[in-house]
């Protein structure tokens, strides 16, 4: 990674210096038409830019961005977040340009069909393996089967339970990019932190466990006791570092002290959240293993019962933005 995802988006602001935009951008295009090894990030750059392109003097695009391969993730994560609540197309589907035709709308719909069922295939390949793909494998199978498990109960009808598979098995793809790209960002497959007392792992099977277990309400109707809604200064697309922040900010409490090495219930901007650890012994360097309290998930406290519960517990407010209950 040249350029970071930070750098990227700074040009989407208002006060830009075009002479270095233009540079960064023939250089990232170049390389994503030359199929060169990009980020992610400077994948999606790159590629809406190619995707706004016109031959000189003309208003016929100079590139079909379907025929682009190093745009096929961009090109993915678009159509998704177009079509996820109506991946067959049935409705109307607007974007920032206006209706989609419905000749685009068959493009869009076949392309997503097809990324369902090479995605589909991948995963079944993966699911021993203890990496991203692997944790995403394992995800979406227990998503299935609790889906198949409801839909017994429910009498949903056949055609409908697999709508719903492909509705999670593609909203796992997506979560597979946005996880990715942000280990990217990060340049490390994992986050270490020591409290002194504690060694943290923040790693991708803490990132998808939380997004596909509290981040998705629209496409998992069957899991009606989970919590869903992140307050919206928590970005979905940083939460590794939101979770680095927290326990840094923890270690400094009084509190910290006196750690359960279970969870940590805590209140960020006026919304009250739960995150849970567990422990994991992991190799080290020298051939011993040592014990890690990895993170499980993070999600906002929406549960009565648990809210009621933090009600009670003694607070610790700080001066890191955090409040914490213990």
């Amino acid at each position: 990674m040249k350029y970071s995802r930070e750098k990227l988006n700074s040009f989407s602001g208002e006060k830009v210096d075009k002479s270095e935009y233009d540079s960064i951008a023939q250089e990232l295009v170049k390389s994503v038409l030359e199929g060169k090894n990009v980020s992610l990030a400077e994948e999606s750059f790159a590629c809406s830019i190619i995707k706004l392109l016109r031959k000189d003097g003309t208003n016929e695009l100079a590139f079909d961005i379907s025929q682009v391969e190093k745009c096929k993730n961009y090109r993915f994560k678009n159509a998704y977040l177009l079509y996820f609540s109506d991946l067959n197309g049935h409705k109307q589907v607007i974007d920032p340009s206006g209706v989609i035709s419905e000749k685009q709308k068959t493009l869009d719909v076949t392309f997503l069909e097809n990324e369902y069922q090479i995605w589909k295939k991948l995963l079944k390949g993966e699911t021993q393996k203890n990496n991203l793909t692997g944790y995403l494998a394992r995800e979406t199978e227990h998503q299935i089967k609790e889906l198949h498990s409801y839909g017994s109960q429910s009498m949903l009808g056949s055609n409908y339970i697999k709508y719903l598979e492909k509705s999670l098995t593609l909203h796992g793809k997506y979560i597979y990019l946005t996880v990715k790209e942000s280990f990217e960002e990060i340049g490390n497959p994992e986050i270490n932190f020591n409290d002194g007392n504690n060694n943290f792992i923040i790693d991708s099977y803490s990132y998808v466990h939380t997004l596909f277990r509290h981040f998705a309400k629209s496409i998992k109707q069957h899991q009606i006791d989970k919590s869903y809604h992140f307050d919206q200064n928590i970005k979905f697309d940083n939460i590794p570092n939101f979770i680095l922040e927290l326990l840094k900010c923890y270690s400094t409490s009084n509190f910290s002290k006196s750690f359960n090495k279970q969870n940590i219930y805590f209140k960020y901007k006026g919304s009250s959240y739960a995150i849970w650890f567990r422990k994991l012994k992991k190799n080290i360097k020298g051939g011993s293993t040592a014990e890690f309290l990895r993170v499980q998930t993070l999600y906002p406290v929406e549960n009565s019962e648990e809210l009621e519960k933090i009600q009670k517990l003694n607070s610790e407010i700080t001066n890191c933005n955090f409040e914490f209950f213990q």
